[in-house]
């Protein structure tokens, strides 16, 4: 069990609660996915963003990798 602290925590909901709510005020045309993993801890993480809008893919690998590198 890995133990993290409330504030890296808290951050790390923080941000991931802003990309979904702005994904709320998309165009609803045609939904998108996006797939982003890779190591971390000894581990493999995998994230799935589905979005009516483009995701800049790079800007959410390098802040998942920041948050994770924190943590």
């Amino acid at each position: 069990m890995i133990l993290v602290g409330s504030k890296k925590l808290r951050l790390a909901l923080i941000s991931l609660t802003l990309l979904i709510s702005l994904n709320s005020c998309a165009d609803k045309t045609q939904i998108k996915k996006y797939v982003m993993e890779g190591p971390t801890m000894g581990t493999q993480y995998k994230i799935i963003i589905k979005s009516y809008q483009d995701v800049n893919r790079n800007m959410v690998q390098n802040q998942i990798e920041r948050i994770l590198w924190v943590i």
